[in-house]
């Protein structure tokens, strides 16, 4: 009998295990008034504070990169990111925005050489870090962009 305890013991440890590395062990829906980098907005929910400057680092489909500053402004759950500097290949400033429901991102807008396109976006690392993913057609060819925004300190 404890050799069978001990046998589902361990494959329970091994589940959460692999189940944590496979997530890389970063995400977490789940805010409480602990987590670093949030705010408590009017209505009682947590958000992480995402305001501030971000160097962002993108990678295309095709080969090319892009980098530069983007700075967030937040106003209760909802996020506007202006390009300060850098070689992003768009025509305006204006290179994200979304909503924040808790420690998720939703309804995600980046900007790309193609304008304004849906996106998805997950925070990662305590809320210092953004990944994007972002796929739009150019010039007939299917384009993808995985950008990583790292808040500056």
């Amino acid at each position: 009998m404890k050799r069978w305890i001990v046998m589902g013991t361990f494959i329970l440890l091994f589940v959460v295990a692999c189940n944590s590395a496979m997530r890389g062990g970063e995400k977490s829906t789940a805010l409480t008034s602990d987590t670093p980098n949030t705010l408590k907005l009017a209505d009682g929910q947590l958000v992480y504070d995402l305001s501030g400057n971000w160097s962002a680092a993108t990678k295309s489909s095709c080969g090319n990169s892009f980098n530069g500053t983007i700075a967030i402004t937040q106003k209760g759950n909802l996020i506007l990111g202006s390009l300060q500097s850098g070689n992003y290949p768009v025509e305006t400033n204006e290179m994200i925005q979304g909503t924040l429901k808790g420690a998720e991102l939703s309804e995600i807008i980046f900007n790309t050489r193609c304008g304004l396109i849906a996106s998805d976006a997950e925070i990662l690392k305590s809320g210092t870090v953004i990944d994007i993913s972002t796929e739009f057609q150019y010039l007939g060819s299917n384009i993808r962009w995985d950008s990583t925004l790292t808040k500056q300190k």
